[in-house]
């Protein structure tokens, strides 16, 4: 009867204490920095639920090595501290890490803002480049149609001054050849005056 009476008891008590874990999940609500935490060391939404887990180490284990960040408890695992202890640990020095993950991430910021304005300006250095380059290729092309030009200009102006010297030429051999033929007739007109006085005489 005893051990029947026991028994009842302790199924009582364990739904007893089944009933307040169900509650206590159900009205769970952690601590806010716990959630920022968790937001800092970047986990999706699904995953934000506030408990300090093993999850959250490896996460903040992780941010210390990549950040150099000098801890001696993060530098054991998590099976080492536990559950309770690792709860000890981030209640005791959660502002510590809130401040080191807020600081990383204005640096971080800061950062992608600079990596961003040196891409800005890399990119309009391109741009200007181009514009410079095709400017470039404007004026030499400008520059071979004008050689064209002047080269079909000093073509034409060479084949001007042989025509021109041709010209000359045969103008000075005409002049000549007219000089000859007016001495010719000269000569002849003397010859022709001396033999009409021998005629007469």
């Amino acid at each position: 009867m005893n051990h029947c009476k026991q028994n009842n008891i302790i199924k009582i008590l364990f739904i007893f204490a089944f009933s307040i874990l169900l509650f206590a999940e159900e009205t769970f609500t952690p601590a806010p920095w716990k959630i920022d935490i968790q937001i800092l060391l970047g986990f999706s939404e699904n995953q934000v639920d506030g408990i300090m887990g093993k999850a959250t180490f490896e996460a903040l284990k992780s941010f210390a090595i990549e950040h150099k960040v000098t801890d001696v408890v993060l530098r054991g695992e998590y099976d080492d501290l536990g559950f309770w202890g690792f709860q000890q640990y981030i209640i005791k020095y959660n502002q510590y890490w809130l401040r080191e993950l807020k600081n990383r991430n204005i640096i971080e910021d800061v950062v992608d803002k600079d990596y961003l304005r040196q891409a800005d300006e890399t990119l309009s250095s391109f741009e200007r480049s181009i514009e410079n380059a095709q400017l470039e290729v404007e004026r030499l092309i400008h520059a071979k149609s004008k050689s064209k030009r002047l080269a079909r200009e000093k073509q034409e102006m060479d084949k001007w001054q042989h025509e021109k010297k041709e010209a000359d030429r045969i103008i000075s051999d005409v002049g000549k050849a007219i000089l000859t033929a007016e001495e010719e007739a000269g000569k002849w007109g003397m010859e022709r005056i001396r033999a009409l006085r021998l005629a007469e005489e």
